[in-house]
């Protein structure tokens, strides 16, 4: 068994078996982003970022995986990971 086949049998646990409607939660993810006054974008920008996470969620772990949380943990990762790959980083 993968790690992702493990993940998503956990997951499955976690829902009791129920598979989620992924596009519907991506696009009440969208929707919440979109309606949010922190995110007033142009419209060529929202369509940019609407394409961002419709890629995103096609590369999700899991069909359990939440789109907001994923991007969350990828973001933090990639910013620990520049930093452990930047030499120019000051080392304590």
């Amino acid at each position: 068994m993968t790690p992702q086949e493990l993940l998503e049998k956990i997951q499955r646990a976690q829902y009791g078996g129920i598979e989620p409607n992924q596009e519907d939660r991506l696009n009440r993810y969208i929707n919440r982003l979109l309606n949010t006054r922190e995110f007033a974008l142009s419209e060529e920008e929202q369509n940019k970022m609407v394409e961002g996470l419709k890629t995103t969620a096609k590369s999700l772990p899991t069909k359990f995986q939440d789109i907001s949380s994923y991007n969350i943990l990828m973001s933090r990762f990639l910013g620990l990971q520049d930093v452990l790959t930047n030499e120019n980083m000051p080392r304590f």
